[in-house]
């Protein structure tokens, strides 16, 4: 079911993209829904996400950042965010260690408001989809 749900999310995404024109990333609404039924994780891999972006935009005042080194920055802050929250002894339980930087990403592409809508309506999507396989 789990990878099912995964290639679900990449088929809703790519129609999505080709009607709208924006993007909710491909797999990203697929892990979104499968952890639907715990929001703490969804919060803080939302909220990793943003501080990411955030701190990306601060360091581009200094930094030249752009493309791919950008995208590689956004990853490794996501990643080191999570891994010092564990390492003060934080529980900040984040959706795996790559999609919070792949949301980040979205989110600097796009911007917060695009994206959030983009993600409730292919992951809303997905989840219908998911319930209906299981029956």
């Amino acid at each position: 079911m789990y990878s099912q749900v995964i290639i679900l999310s990449v088929i809703i995404s790519l129609i999505y993209t080709e009607l709208t024109g924006y993007s909710a990333g491909l797999i990203i609404s697929g892990y979104l829904a499968l952890n639907l039924q715990n929001p703490v994780r969804l919060f803080f891999t939302l909220a990793s996400a943003a501080a990411a972006v955030g701190v990306c935009r601060l360091l581009s005042n200094v930094m030249i950042l752009y493309g791919r080194r950008r995208f590689a920055l956004m990853l490794l802050l996501t990643f080191f965010f999570s891994w010092g929250a564990g390492a003060l002894g934080l529980s900040v339980p984040v959706i795996g260690i790559i999609l919070p930087g792949l949301l980040a990403r979205e989110f600097d592409r796009q911007g917060f408001v695009n994206t959030g809508l983009s993600l409730i309506v292919t992951t809303g999507a997905t989840f219908l989809c998911m319930l209906l396989l299981r029956r």
